[in-house]
């Protein structure tokens, strides 16, 4: 696997359409459908980039971002926004809380694996002690997949 996503979605068919792309650029994800959920398998699991969707039943995405940026353990990992929310306000309040991005679902103008890989190999310049680590690994009883 190139990299390792965590796929933060509450909608299937979304996920399982991200899921096809990302397993066919050789990236491993995994899936989970609320923002407790997301938060819990960030501190078992040391993920390349967390792929956030901002309309999540628990958690307004936004504010799982800053927890995530606000958890040493977390922090150093990439948050990348895929929303349908048009508002362009939203895109600032994302990077205002730690994403490096936001994308708009539907319309990508790029692969998303493509923006995902740029991603973390900015990343893994930036923080390399971060990737330097083995990684954590999650409970193999408890299944994450949706």
């Amino acid at each position: 696997m190139l990299a390792h996503v965590l796929h933060v979605e509450d909608q299937p068919a979304v996920a399982a359409l991200v899921r096809l792309e990302l397993n066919q650029a050789n990236l491993g994800v995994i899936t989970v459908g609320t923002g407790a959920e997301a938060l819990a398998l960030a501190q078992e699991i040391r993920f390349d980039l967390i792929l956030l969707d901002d309309g999540l039943p628990d958690i307004p995405g936004l504010l799982l971002c800053q927890r995530l940026k606000a958890d040493p353990l977390t922090q150093p990992v990439p948050v990348l926004f895929l929303s349908g929310d048009p508002d362009p306000q939203r895109h600032i309040q994302a990077t205002q809380s730690g994403a490096v991005g936001w994308l708009r679902k539907g319309e990508l103008k790029a692969p998303l694996a493509e923006r995902i890989l740029a991603e973390v190999k900015l990343n893994r310049e930036r923080h390399p002690r971060h990737w330097d680590w083995p990684p954590r690994q999650a409970n193999s009883s408890t299944p994450h997949d949706a």
